[in-house]
């Protein structure tokens, strides 16, 4: 990548420590976390460990309490324990919408 100012530096981080899930999906929010997190970090000298406790920070808090009880390793196994905490949200959520139709016809 072309010399970065420090302005432009200082914004990418500050765009990369201020990226929130904020009732978007894991994927979307994934995918901006990464994007920041490359700029801020081209040279991959960052701890993984931080990485992810900035990714884990990020995410909705019902997602979070789940996660953080599942203790993901690395950033690629929290997004993916994410994602699949937030498809049993969505199927618990469709279940509980079809019990309330059937128990209104009965």
């Amino acid at each position: 990548m072309k010399f970065a100012s420090p302005a432009r530096k200082n914004t990418w981080y500050l765009k990369y420590k201020n990226c929130k899930q904020a009732g978007r999906t894991i994927d979307v929010y994934a995918l901006e976390f990464q994007a920041n997190w490359r700029k801020v970090d081209q040279r991959g000298m960052m701890p993984s460990d931080s990485v992810l406790a900035d990714f884990m920070s990020g995410l909705n808090p019902q997602i979070l309490v789940m996660l953080y009880g599942l203790a993901p390793a690395s950033l690629d196994e929290a997004i993916m324990k994410a994602k699949m905490i937030e498809m049993g949200q969505k199927n618990a959520a469709r279940t509980m919408q079809f019990n309330a139709k059937v128990a209104q016809l009965e």
